[in-house]
C-alpha cells in the first residue's frame, strides 16, 4: 500500500468513526475526552484507574466509562476530568 493510499483509509476510517459517534442515540452517555494523542492517552491512563471502559450499545464504539465499585470517586464527574467549584 502506497503512502497515499494508506492515509486515504486513515482519512475514511476517522469519518466513519465521526459519522457512527454523531448518530448515535446513546451519545449522551459518551465520555467527553481530549483530542490530542498524547492527551488521550494520558487521560484515558488515569481513567483506567478508577473507571471501567464498555462499549456502546448504540453506535459500538468504546466511550462509556463508569466509575469502578468502590472506587474512590465513584460519584465523581463521568469524564474523568477534574471538576471545579
Amino acid at each position: 500500500m502506497t503512502g497515499i493510499n494508506q492515509i486515504d483509509g486513515l482519512i475514511d476510517a476517522v469519518e466513519f468513526r465521526l459519522n457512527r459517534q454523531e448518530s448515535c442515540p446513546n451519545a449522551a452517555n459518551h465520555a467527553e475526552s481530549p483530542g490530542g494523542y498524547v492527551q488521550w492517552h494520558e487521560w484515558a491512563a488515569a481513567m483506567k484507574k478508577t473507571h471501567d471502559q464498555s462499549q456502546c450499545p448504540g453506535c459500538g464504539l468504546w466511550l462509556i466509562w463508569t466509575p469502578k465499585k468502590g472506587s474512590a470517586t465513584g460519584g465523581g464527574s463521568s469524564n474523568g476530568l477534574a471538576q471545579t467549584k
